[in-house]
């Protein structure tokens, strides 16, 4: 016997939805945060990225669950695009460096 599948429609994978969490939010300098990769629909590409309120975009990871300490105090912004074959989106978090005040 033989078989024949009429009408089979293919769908695209679905573009990532980006979501992470992290540890903690606000703390002293130096602050190290934990970002964790929340992301659904299997993404299999990571860039992560803060920015001082105004200032341009600047990575410092491509892993999926990357640890990045703060040096300098500020209000930052936290964002991860996350990709897969369907495409990418971006998620965004925050993140206050306050001053260290025993030194």
């Amino acid at each position: 016997r033989s078989y024949s599948v009429t009408g089979v429609q293919t769908c695209a994978l679905p573009i990532s939805d980006s979501q992470f969490t992290q540890d903690t939010y606000i703390g002293s300098a130096p602050l190290t945060v934990q970002f964790t990769d929340r992301s659904l629909y299997s993404p299999t590409s990571w860039e992560w990225s803060y920015s001082v309120v105004g200032e341009s975009w600047i990575q410092f990871s491509t892993e999926q669950n990357p640890e990045y300490t703060f040096t300098n105090r500020g209000v930052y912004l936290t964002r991860l695009k996350a990709s897969n074959a369907g495409g990418s989106t971006t998620a965004y978090g925050v993140v206050v460096v306050l001053r260290n005040w025993w030194w």
